[in-house]
């Protein structure tokens, strides 16, 4: 069933596979990886017992779960808009504008604290505490 569920996400993303830059291909198993795996946006996405794990390859984020399909795509959907909004800022920037975008840090920087405590901690793959020593 893992199989099916992670070939139908693969054809879920398909529309998306613009905003990926390309960066969608589904693999077998091979040297490097011993299950099936989607690579989409300079990620590693492998559904096991039915859970999607998402890995960067960049190692830029902690591995996450998510069960189903919408929560992948929403999970993409986050990640390109924020690119969307940051990608060309800095081009003709005024001292306002250099302004604002530190208010901006600050504000994000809150944020982002408060999007881990309320968010991330509970998607965060099981290895991610094995990891850090907390389990």
């Amino acid at each position: 069933m893992s199989l099916k569920k992670l070939e139908q996400l693969y054809l879920a993303l398909q529309p998306f596979k613009e905003d990926a830059f390309g960066d969608l291909s589904i693999h077998e198993p091979d040297d490097d990886d011993e299950l099936h795996y989607i690579c989409c946006d300079q990620k590693i996405i492998h559904c096991e017992n039915d859970v999607f794990d998402i890995s960067c390859l960049n190692d830029s984020h902690p591995t996450f779960q998510f069960a189903t399909i919408p929560e992948v795509i929403e999970f993409y959907h986050g990640t390109w808009n924020s690119m969307r909004t940051w990608r060309d800022f800095h081009k003709d920037m005024t001292s306002l504008d250099i302004a604002y975008n530190i208010g901006l840090y600050c504000d994000m920087q809150y944020a982002l604290h408060n999007i881990v405590v309320t968010c991330v901690n509970k998607r965060l793959h099981p290895i991610q505490y094995k990891l850090n020593g907390t389990e």
